[in-house]
């Protein structure tokens, strides 16, 4: 595929304006159809595709349009809602009426993310509260008796106003007001085309939007044709016009006018559904065999279908994105198409072949050789939707193809093959080869390095025959270089470098020269040869390396080092334009291109995204014309634009995606705009970072250093998200560096946030500490008065205390006295008690004197009665009568004693009677005195004679007291009354 720069494009335009002097859109029209019709130079590549499958982003399977914000991030309008994607995180948002979201639209100026669907249409904008994506609805704003629609389509915007078209209206949204304008044609595609609204319908009518009506133009030509694409092409006021099965049209001054391509077939076989246009790109999206691209400023044809990498043939929606490459939303899955890349595949993705060793352009048979045999094919290869079916010409592993004398000979491991168009006709005598070169000084000689040793050939009338086995050399062989003198380099992967002088006529090597590190190389092992123009380059470990024949020996090589000197040694190689191509395994493929002045600029970032396809010591560009090269590696072939021009742009910033503390609660989004303040008590945080990069989702590493925290960068890896933990309390810069693989580009990013203070160090804390330590100096000055206050005090009270010392002391010679006066009244009261006592004891004897007197009366009596009966005088009678009444008066005086002896009992042992007779109130007298004699200590033989009854008597008085008591036999009778 043939791809010109942008300077030889604008060349072109400018000879096109300059040789037709007509209007633009006959121009521009009479260039679609010459470059369209003309296939001729298409040539078959395909560009790489990467698939996105539902399992990745979880949502459902048709995207219906694509956008991408101002940073480089992705949204796509899916059948399960929105989805946003930055190169490493899905995250799905959806509409207040959970339809499918139909149509996108950003809008830098503003910030916002316009979406659409059934129904419903309005926009996402950042929420700083939310640390997330919120959605206003503009439905609301449509008037009130508004009739309900149907999908919204597409969303388009023109000088600040947003434009929403819907099957059978336009919504026009600006200064916060939603207009409706209404369509009788149901619309398909629309355009901002000139400053006005160009809509095409289902039924092929194209309407232009004027005086707030919707006014059909163009004629009759599309009638019954629905169109699915609208656009005004950059620069130019033509408006070109996609139909479903009847190819393009265009429209200049509302006059349309067919205009026929090369690919009209192909769309009215696989209907197209969709359409995007890019420069001078076209993109074609059909339902039943993918994407078709035309860029009619080079005629290039590019597909993209099944066949070549995309997962589905139904393409709903495409997107062209900032970096030129075009996303494509399936009907099962995304894809994106890596257009705009001077890489492509030659074959397809789906790698037949093997892997590529050697390519070479004769004429116009090309040979592509591989592990697995040898292929060829006419070139230029036409442009077809499936890759094409190449013929083998030859099996097994092709080493070499080399050109001797006019003629190709391919060196395999089944020998030598001179190669004739699609015949091939093999050297005998020639074991598995390595490679054939021709002798420069003997062009009719030439030299074979086999698997077994090296073989002289000469060329005679029936081609190339064998003459012998080369003596003189028994090393191994493999590739080897012959320099302007006809020294033969034969390079020792291990051991170093041989020089070989050949001897024609006795078939033998004349010297073998050996040269290691003891000849100037920096090493044994590692050291190649390899011709650049016509000097023999040795390539080392150490850089590269040059023969000096005065010295015999080798040397650095000053231009090559200088050159390519910060970067590892590799293959080198030089194009048709003088620049030097630098290759190696997984050591980058680097350009050095020539200046205008001779001199070189290195270019290091093109073709780095396939250093590791590279197949090491099999590193063989062929530069098959100015602006193609066919290189191989390990799925095939590659097709590269040596002359592609980088038109870099700014790099996708890194995005600091998201923080989350501890919880798993969201604290900072990428798009917040306050100054980030962490609590204390979230100062466990884990950021998550990104830079945009979709073409590898391994392509972009990071490297952190957190100031205050980290010692310094951490290393390069793949991981996109960084945890610090237990943060203290203060400032803190995060550094974040991103190197992407692919592009070789380096990228910083800065933020700063502060950790809170826990809350006992924050500033409420401090204002309480300020007014706590106030309270506390005043109550200390408080204190300190009260201090003072009380030292007088206490002196004023010492004094008092001297003089309550003075008064104490004469209480105390008081209390002295009074306890004197105490112990008196004490001593009285022992007295009295010692007198009650005596009382009651002279009572005791009272008594028993009393009894004993009645027992004198009694024996009176007895007497008297003893004297009556016999028979005594009067007067004895009367005078024992007078006797007996004497005693009884004398006695009378005593009656009052028992009172006084329960009176000063009583006083004697605390009311002893009176609590016996009130919890035994039926105790009689007799009883009670029993007790109370009980009580004082007495025994039964002590208290019989008080009661002038015998010992048995008292006794049989006690059991009956027991039983009143309600007292048991082991109760004791005297340990009783002492208790009570």
């Amino acid at each position: 595929m043939q791809f010109c720069t942008q300077i030889e494009r604008e060349r072109q335009m400018q000879l096109l304006k300059n040789r037709f002097s007509i209007h633009i859109a006959v121009i521009f029209v009479a260039v679609l159809v010459i470059t369209s019709l003309d296939g001729g130079k298409s040539y078959a590549s395909y560009p790489m595709v990467r698939n996105f499958n539902r399992s990745e982003y979880a949502g459902g399977p048709q995207t219906w349009d694509i956008a991408q914000d101002s940073v480089g991030l992705m949204y796509f309008a899916n059948k399960y809602g929105l989805m946003y994607y930055d190169s490493r995180r899905w995250k799905p948002y959806g509409l207040p009426n959970n339809s499918e979201v139909r149509s996108l639209l950003y809008d830098s100026g503003a910030e916002r993310l316009y979406a659409a669907g059934s129904d419903e249409f309005g926009y996402f904008s950042h929420d700083d509260a939310l640390h997330g994506m919120k959605y206003t609805s503009l439905k609301g704003l449509l008037p009130k008796n508004h009739p309900a629609f149907r999908e919204v389509w597409n969303i388009m915007l023109h000088d600040g106003t947003v434009w929403f078209q819907e099957d059978y209206h336009l919504f026009r949204y600006e200064d916060g007001r939603v207009q409706s304008y209404p369509s009788r044609h149901k619309l398909t595609a629309s355009v901002i085309a000139n400053g006005n609204i160009v809509t095409g319908s289902e039924d092929g009518v194209i309407q232009v939007l004027r005086a707030g009506k919707m006014i059909p133009v163009g004629g009759d030509i599309l009638k019954g044709k629905k169109i699915v694409g609208i656009f005004q092409y950059p620069g130019r006021r033509s408006v070109l016009i996609g139909t479903e099965f009847d190819g393009l049209y265009v429209m200049e001054d509302y006059n349309v006018k067919r205009l026929p391509t090369s690919f009209d077939d192909f769309i009215r076989d696989n209907q197209a559904f969709c359409m995007a246009i890019h420069g001078t790109a076209i993109a074609i999206g059909t339902v039943n065999r993918g994407i078709l691209i035309h860029d009619w400023s080079d005629n290039d044809y590019t597909y993209v279908n099944m066949d070549t990498g995309l997962q589905n043939n139904t393409v709903l929606s495409m997107y062209f994105d900032r970096e030129g490459n075009l996303w494509a939303g399936l009907n099962n899955g995304i894809s994106l198409i890596s257009y705009n890349s001077p890489i492509r595949n030659l074959l397809g993705p789906r790698n037949i072949y093997g892997s590529g060793y050697m390519s070479r352009l004769i004429g116009n048979s090309l040979y592509l050789g591989t592990n697995q045999g040898l292929y060829f094919a006419d070139y230029p290869i036409a442009a077809t939707p499936a890759p094409p079916r190449l013929p083998q010409l030859l099996k097994g592993q092709v080493w070499h193809l080399d050109d001797l004398g006019g003629e190709t000979v391919a060196s395999t491991d089944g020998g030598a093959y001179v190669l004739d168009g699609r015949q091939t006709r093999r050297i005998e005598g020639l074991p598995g080869t390595w490679a054939v070169k021709p002798l420069p000084d003997n062009p009719d000689y030439a030299l074979a390095s086999t698997y077994d040793n090296f073989y002289l050939l000469k060329k005679g009338g029936g081609g190339w025959t064998v003459i012998g086995k080369v003596g003189g050399y028994n090393d191994i062989a493999g590739d080897f270089h012959i320099d302007d003198t006809g020294n033969i380099w034969m390079s020792h992967w291990i051991k170093g470098v041989y020089k070989l002088r050949l001897d024609i006529g006795s078939c033998k090597f004349s010297s073998v020269k050996f040269y290691n590190s003891g000849n100037g190389f920096p090493e044994d092992q590692g050291n190649a040869a390899m011709t650049l123009g016509n000097e023999i380059v040795f390539m080392t470990r150490a850089g590269y390396y040059q023969y000096d024949p005065v010295s015999d020996a080798m040397k650095s090589h000053p231009v090559l080092n200088n050159l390519f000197g910060s970067l590892p040694a590799g293959k080198l190689f030089t194009s048709p334009q003088k620049d030097v191509w630098n290759m190696g395994d997984r050591r980058g493929l680097t350009v050095a291109r020539m200046t205008p002045t001779g001199g070189y600029q290195l270019d290091s970032v093109i073709y780095s995204a396939i250093s590791e396809s590279l197949i090491p010591g099999f590193e063989h560009p062929d530069f098959v014309t100015p602006n193609r090269m066919i290189l191989g590696g390990l799925d095939g072939f590659f097709d590269i634009n040596p002359a592609w021009e980088s038109h870099e742009k700014a790099a996708f910033p890194i995005i600091i995606t998201r923080i989350t503390a501890q919880n798993d609660s969201l604290i900072y989004s990428g798009h917040d705009r306050a100054a980030l303040k962490i609590p204390h008590s979230l100062n466990s945080i884990r950021i998550e970072f990104v830079t945009p990069e979709y073409k590898e989702s391994d392509a972009v590493l990071y490297s952190c250093w957190l100031e205050n925290y980290d010692k310094g960068w951490s290393p390069l890896s793949l991981a996109n998200v960084k945890e610090y933990t237990q943060l203290s309390e203060g400032d803190y810069t995060l550094h974040i560096k991103a190197f992407n693989k692919l592009t070789k580009r380096s990228d910083t990013k800065e933020m700063t946030f502060s950790v809170s203070p826990p809350w006992y160090r924050s500033t409420v804390a401090k204002i309480i500490y300020l007014l706590l330590l106030l309270m506390m100096v005043g109550t200390s000055v408080k204190a300190a008065k009260r201090w003072d206050r009380r030292n007088s005090e206490r002196a004023t009270r010492k004094k008092e205390l001297e003089l309550e010392d003075v008064k104490r002391q004469a209480k105390s010679d008081a209390l002295e006295k009074e306890v004197e006066i105490a112990e008196l009244k004490g001593s009285k009261l022992q007295e009295e008690v010692r007198h009650k006592s005596e009382e009651l004891s002279s009572a005791m004897l009272n008594l028993a004197r009393k009894n004993e007197a009645l027992l004198s009366i009694q024996d009176g009596l007895t007497r008297i009665q003893t004297n009556l009966n016999e028979g005594q005088d009067r007067k004895a009678i009367d005078r024992e009568m007078r006797r007996i009444q004497t005693q009884i008066r004398d006695n009378i005086g005593h009656d009052d004693d028992w009172r006084k002896f329960t009176h000063n009992f009583d006083s004697v042992y605390q009311g002893f009677i009176n609590r016996l007779q009130e919890e035994h109130p039926d105790l009689t007298k007799t009883e009670l005195k029993v007790c109370c004699y009980l009580r004082m200590g007495l025994n039964s033989k002590d208290i019989a004679p008080l009661f002038s009854i015998s010992y048995r008597s008292v006794e049989m008085t006690r059991y009956r007291l027991r039983k009143k008591l309600n007292l048991s036999r082991e109760d004791n009778l005297t340990e009783y009354l002492e208790k009570l």
